[in-house]
């Protein structure tokens, strides 16, 4: 679904902000330059919102589906011990969202694009481009975008 998933729930509405985070793989400063390679940095942006424009299905599913698909992933395995995915709140209380969605309390999304490896004041054209095809297709979805990067 995403890297983080967070919940708030208002009377109104239920928000479910999806992450998707992207660290500067293969981006490490040219030895004749210092430089970071651009390209490098393009892969990964593409890499990352690929993942938010994917992510888009999850607001045509059934809002039972999506917490179903929380609940099956709620126990992560790492260096063969189980370590638990909520990081914050209770099981208890993610299960009260899902009751209130299954009523129809509206439920919207919100997708993040987390790629510290950007920077606001150094972004390319190219970097711009990618960018604004994802908002372009979230937004056409309903879906409004966030971008993270570095200062």
């Amino acid at each position: 679904m995403a890297d983080i998933v967070t919940f708030k729930k208002t009377d109104s509405k239920i928000l479910i902000e999806l992450y998707h985070l992207k660290f500067a793989k293969y981006n490490k400063p040219s030895k004749k330059t210092g430089k970071r390679s651009l390209s490098a940095s393009i892969t990964n942006l593409y890499e990352v919102c690929g993942q938010a424009q994917k992510s888009v299905r999850w607001k045509f599913k059934e809002s039972r589906e999506v917490f179903e698909h929380l609940f099956k992933r709620k126990i992560k395995r790492l260096d063969g011990e189980e370590c638990p995915r909520i990081e914050k709140g209770t099981e208890d209380q993610l299960k009260e969202i899902m009751q209130l969605a299954k009523q129809k309390l509206p439920v919207e999304f919100k997708i993040y694009v987390v790629q510290p490896a950007i920077q606001k004041s150094k972004l390319e054209q190219e970097h711009l481009e990618i960018l604004a095809v994802t908002e372009n297709y979230l937004k056409a979805k309903g879906i409004a975008l966030e971008i993270i990067g570095s200062e």
